[in-house]
């Protein structure tokens, strides 16, 4: 190659060679670095150590600002967009422990970050929990007495808060349920605390809410096996003796009461009541759905023989064979056993027959009760 073919190549190649560089240096000075999004991330944790939620806060306004004075040349919507698309997840958010490493993942809106030009690092990130009050445990129900009051299945629950301790015992406490409460009834009794205020005085709970089963308590008794028996056949005596007593009286007619029959209103009126003993029981109890005035009546039937003077030669006494039946109403079963009645003074009912005796009682109870016989023996 000759001398003046030479210098034409360095005459051409030496441009060549500054523009190349010219355009390596201006490409180098107008690339924007990554801008790293972790800088406006941070980790709140609350509560007590092993307890504590954890959440990622973003400081949008602060990426806002910062967007705003790198991207000059965006709309003022699009660096506003971008700066609140920027959102934070963590691999655990619930019971935070001291010492535990929490993974932060950073997340933003790639599509609009591309159209802007703008180059973001959401690099995750760990962050290590730390500083957090160790706390005390409470028994929250502990000293809460729950107090029942009242007859099953129409009792009333409430409670007392019998605690010292100086947090507990301002507590309250509610039910799910305190009316019309039934022997058996599982009744749910939550502590009203806020568990995140406790956190600041450094408690903290298993649980704010058991369960509790109403498990003894008075109930109205609707069958045999919860009637004592011999205690009502201890009342026979003193039953009879009313008959008696009732039957002596010479200004009513027994007789009358018994058959209804105004015959007997113009007969002698000095009349007996004979051999009267306890003939049945029958438990009348309320299976209406709703109060009736008596849950329950007991009751108890009689047989024996009113003896009428006739003052006829051939057959001076007219016997008659009749029914009493006593009721008794709101039989109760106490939780410590007995059986009581509320009424002081049981009425009576007569027929001539156990039939029309119990027909009597069935009308003065009214409807809505089923009965049950209860062997005497």
């Amino acid at each position: 190659m000759n001398s003046k073919m030479i210098k034409r190549i360095l005459i051409i190649g030496i441009p060549v060679i500054i523009l190349v560089a010219g355009i390596v240096v201006i490409r180098n000075t107008t690339a924007k670095e990554d801008f790293v999004l972790a800088a406006y991330v941070t980790v709140d944790v609350e509560g007590l150590s092993g307890r504590a939620d954890a959440r990622v806060l973003i400081d949008s306004v602060g990426l806002e600002q910062a967007f705003g004075k790198i991207y000059k040349d965006q709309s003022t919507d699009d660096i506003h967009a971008l700066a609140y698309s920027v959102k934070g997840t963590l691999d655990k958010t619930g019971e935070v422990a001291n010492g535990d490493k929490l993974t932060v993942s950073i997340t933003y809106d790639e599509a609009l970050a591309i159209s802007m030009d703008a180059r973001l690092d959401n690099t995750a990130y760990t962050y290590t929990a730390k500083d957090l009050q160790e706390g005390t445990l409470l028994d929250a129900f502990a000293d809460v007495q729950i107090i029942t009051s009242g007859t099953s299945p129409y009792m009333y629950v409430t409670y007392a808060n019998n605690s010292e301790q100086e947090y507990l015992r301002n507590l309250t406490y509610s039910f799910d349920k305190s009316e019309k409460v039934a022997i058996g009834d599982e009744i749910t009794i939550k502590c009203n605390a806020d568990e995140k205020s406790a956190a600041k005085q450094g408690y903290y709970f298993d649980t704010l809410e058991i369960t509790y089963v109403i498990e003894t308590a008075d109930r109205y008794v609707t069958s045999a096996e919860h009637l004592d028996k011999e205690y009502f056949k201890g009342l026979t005596q003193e039953n009879v003796d009313e008959i008696i007593s009732d039957t002596a009286d010479s200004t009513s007619h027994m007789t009358y009461m018994v058959t209804h029959n105004s015959a007997y209103l113009y007969m002698d009126s000095n009349e007996e009541a004979e051999g009267f003993e306890l003939s049945n029981m029958t438990l009348a109890y309320n299976t209406s759905g709703h109060v009736q005035e008596h849950e329950n009546y007991l009751l108890i039937f009689y047989e024996g023989t009113i003896v009428t003077p006739t003052y006829s030669q051939n057959n001076p006494y007219e016997y008659l064979t009749a029914y009493f039946c006593y009721l008794y109403d709101d039989v109760i079963y106490k939780a410590d056993g007995k059986t009581v009645y509320t009424v002081n003074n049981p009425k009576y009912v007569c027929g001539t027959s156990y039939n029309a005796c119990l027909e009597e009682a069935q009308a003065e109870i009214g409807q809505g009760y089923d009965y049950t016989d209860i062997s005497i023996y």
